[in-house]
């Protein structure tokens, strides 16, 4: 179990980050010259994801975040409304808060 969070505010933290989860995927296979399948079931790497939320007065944070990790190579990950964060995680009691950041 683990995982290599790419939601930083620092761009070479999330440029690190995207790097270690492509030689996950790519890397470890190559330098064994295995099939990637193979590798991938050995390893079980799964990417899931993080959810980090933010209240409306912090939400800027969040968006400044986004174009950081965007900048970076983390191109996968959303940034949410209140309303897109209901539809996707209906089990969040309220208040649901008035934005996330989730792969």
């Amino acid at each position: 179990a683990g995982g290599i969070r790419q939601q930083f505010s620092n761009s070479e933290n999330v440029a690190l980050s995207v790097y270690g989860a492509a030689f996950l995927r790519g890397g470890l296979a190559a330098l064994a010259n295995a099939d990637p399948a193979d590798v991938d079931q050995q390893l079980g790497f799964r990417e899931a994801g993080y959810l980090t939320l933010a209240s409306p007065e912090h939400a800027a944070v969040l968006e400044e975040n986004l174009a950081t990790q965007r900048a970076a190579g983390a191109d996968w990950i959303d940034l949410l409304d209140a309303t897109a964060l209901e539809a996707k995680f209906p089990w969040l009691p309220p208040p649901r808060g008035a934005a996330g950041g989730a792969r």
